[in-house]
């Protein structure tokens, strides 16, 4: 899904491979997050950024990768059209994390319930991270906060016909320019405030007996209408309904009378989210998180899997002639077998089990996959020229068309390599020489392996028009 016109894959790969080294996790997961980053947000130029901030966002943030992911992607789609970077999208989330009782990873779990009434109202993405902030600091969970808040913002931006009416008998603006017309959540906040006529003192009373939900909607709002409620309020019943009605229900009106009793807190929060004050906040919960003794062991680990990827990339370069010429030998292989005579067959695979069954080419395969583990670790002992020497060898086979040919392949080839483990063997001590010795172990079968495709193809060469005197020879 990439867009390579915007960046080559051998770019995307050597990004990939910076981001498992410096954040210590396996090229799978890394490879999973471009994936959902790159499909989220149809951004290739821009992946290796946004992953890496997601990355910091797990690992600062408390969170799954594919939740920081979520919740990255979710406000990027939203706000990167406002001018915000994903850099600058993380240090708000990791301040919204160090204001408010709550993590990145709960906030990315929910952030697209309010998001979308939030971009809809123009609202800074600093003052959704400072409301949120407030609202889980005063106790509500996250969840629940991002719910109250979402209600609050769709009231604002789509008021009933009832809400209308409340809005425009205290003055004050809805609609979608609301919030900007204002010039900010918090000056619309104290607009708010001030035609509501609540004292400080009411709205926190007011607020203690919602969190507490000592009663349901219908009996609070009565309650609040009557006269001992009034009295209770301060005296400022009748605008509480309206406040209620704009707000549709009790539980709708939550976050913002919350916020309207927390106007100075919020205030506070809102700085902090200056750019000036949470610039290089997300890298600095991340470095914390990444000093430990895990995942230092971490990036170790992966930083080895790297040079092993790495090494195995230039193997595999060297073993291309090789495959290029068995590609050949299958197809040819194939066809000849497809136009064989059973009989013919079962006689050929017949000889085929007794001549490894003698010469021990079965032993040497099963020794081979015993080890297969230990490939990875020896792989930089087998050396470029062992496989070109195959290469060559098998090359100058498929010029001839005789079985003494082949057979003296299998044996070139065969002592060729296993004389190189064993030098290998010979000249290394320790754990290196140990691995050289499996690395001849490994090269002998390879050679086997390669002389008995070549005694195939030799046969293939002299039976291809199913000559009965050159197949009676062959037996």
């Amino acid at each position: 899904i990439a867009n390579t016109e915007e960046k080559s894959m051998e770019t995307i790969k050597k990004e990939m491979r910076d981001v498992q080294k410096t954040f210590g996790v396996s090229l799978d997961d890394v490879s999973e997050t471009f994936y959902q980053v790159i499909s989220a947000t149809v951004d290739t130029e821009h992946a290796a950024e946004n992953v890496n901030v997601a990355m910091k966002m797990a690992t600062g943030g408390f969170a799954d990768a594919s939740v920081a992911v979520q919740g990255l992607t979710t406000a990027y789609q939203a706000y990167n059209k406002m001018g915000y970077d994903s850099a600058r999208l993380g240090d708000i989330l990791a301040m919204t994390q160090k204001l408010g009782k709550t993590t990145i990873n709960e906030i990315s779990g929910s952030l697209g319930q309010a998001i979308v009434y939030a971009s809809s109202l123009n609202l800074s993405f600093e003052d959704l991270g400072a409301s949120i902030a407030v609202l889980t600091s005063n106790g509500a969970d996250t969840s629940s906060s991002m719910v109250y808040f979402t209600n609050a913002l769709k009231s604002i931006i789509q008021p009933s016909v009832q809400a209308k009416k409340a809005f425009d008998e205290l003055g004050v603006a809805y609609g979608a320019s609301a919030i900007s017309d204002a010039g900010g959540l918090e000056n619309y906040l104290i607009n708010l405030k001030a035609a509501v006529g609540l004292s400080k003192e009411a709205n926190a009373q007011l607020s203690e007996m919602i969190v507490s939900n000592k009663w349901g909607d219908e009996e609070t709002l009565e309650y609040l209408q009557s006269a001992e409620g009034m009295k209770f309020m301060g005296g400022a019943g009748a605008n509480i309904d309206k406040l209620l009605s704009m707000f549709k229900n009790i539980r709708g009106g939550t976050a913002i009378i919350s916020l309207l009793n927390n106007v100075d807190k919020f205030d506070r929060f809102r700085t902090q989210m200056n750019i000036e004050n949470s610039e290089g906040e997300l890298d600095r919960i991340s470095d914390t998180m990444m000093n430990t003794a895990q995942k230092q062991f971490d990036k170790l680990t992966e930083n080895i899997n790297v040079i092993k990827d790495q090494i195995g990339d230039q193997l595999l370069q060297q073993l291309l002639p090789f495959l290029k010429i068995v590609e050949g030998w299958v197809d040819k292989i194939s066809k000849w077998m497809d136009s064989m005579p059973q009989d013919q067959l079962n006689e050929l695979f017949s000889n085929v089990i007794k001549f490894t069954a003698a010469t021990g080419i079965m032993m040497i395969v099963g020794q081979i996959l015993t080890t297969a583990a230990g490939i990875l670790k020896v792989v930089n002992i087998i050396s470029s020229p062992l496989v070109k020497l195959i290469t060559s060898t098998l090359a100058a086979q498929e010029a001839s068309s005789t079985t003494t040919a082949a057979t003296n392949i299998a044996g070139a080839a065969g002592t060729s390599a296993g004389a190189a483990g064993a030098t290998g063997a010979t000249t290394a001590t320790g754990a290196a020489g140990m691995a050289a010795g499996l690395a001849g172990s490994i090269a002998l079968g390879v050679g086997a392996l390669a002389g008995a495709t070549a005694g195939i193809n030799a046969l293939y060469e002299n039976t291809y028009n199913n000559d009965a005197d050159k197949w009676a020879k062959i037996k």
